[in-house]
């Protein structure tokens, strides 16, 4: 444990997985600092944000108001990302990472300190592939989101690069240590919305419960001069559908 918060561990064979409605992870080994939200990721890990995927040797990730906001990687992490319309691989690598997202979870910036490099697969004015680009650099290099889609590329310190034409050759474009998994991408969970609607249906449920059993043991009083009907409230029972039910 910390100074200020217990630290957790968690590990084992199925290998574990984290799901969570906009992130997914696997894992051979896990570390978690209550006091700081830090997870550590240990033991060849894969973690899932959308079409992201990233592999590394390990993966640091803090939370904050129950979002991902940082995350760190090594040694030599790999991104790639799938294009919405393409489906093409768009694919980052270098010897350690960085990405900042913003309060609401959304990927801001990618960043990778040395040694990168980059393949990535251009649209034309129709939307359709047109051919890749593929740069490396010796300093750092970043990659700008906005709405989920690469933005801007920026490199430093010895450039290097060039354009593959459209073409099959462009489609097959792999950075070293290339990897892409979707079959390990494990099932996310229910999105906050639905979990809670259903625990909105179960407090209502509660509630009319608790009604009846009031009511039940309240005497009916009726003014024998009166001819208007005695008022009572109709409680109605709510249907709670199961977590896996479609609203």
């Amino acid at each position: 444990s910390t100074s200020d918060g217990e630290r957790i561990s968690a590990g084992g064979s199925p290998q574990p997985v984290i799901r969570s409605p906009r992130h997914l992870s696997r894992f051979d080994k896990l570390h978690y600092d209550t006091s700081s939200g830090l997870y550590q990721l240990i033991g060849s890990p894969l973690a899932w944000m959308e079409s992201l995927q990233l592999s590394a040797d390990w993966i640091n990730a803090t939370l904050r108001d129950e979002q991902v906001r940082d995350v760190a990687a090594g040694e030599r992490p790999v991104v790639v990302i799938e294009d919405s319309l393409t489906l093409r691989l768009n694919q980052m690598t270098g010897d350690t990472l960085r990405a900042v997202f913003d309060a609401q979870g959304d990927l801001q910036l990618v960043e990778f300190n040395a040694n990168s490099e980059l393949v990535y697969h251009q649209r034309d004015e129709e939307e359709q592939p047109d051919g890749a680009v593929r740069i490396s650099s010796d300093g750092i290099a970043r990659v700008v989101f906005e709405g989920g889609e690469v933005r801007q590329l920026e490199g430093e310190r010895n450039i290097d690069g060039f354009y593959v034409p459209e073409s099959p050759q462009a489609e097959e474009l792999r950075i070293q240590g290339f990897r892409w998994d979707p079959d390990l991408r494990p099932i996310p969970s229910a999105p906050p919305e639905r979990r809670f609607s259903v625990l909105y249906l179960q407090f209502m449920e509660r509630r009319a419960i608790q009604g009846r059993l009031e009511n039940r043991d309240e005497k009916p009083h009726r003014d024998s001069t009166s001819t208007a009907p005695s008022s009572g409230i109709r409680t109605i029972k709510p249907r709670i559908p199961s977590p896996d039910s479609d609203f």
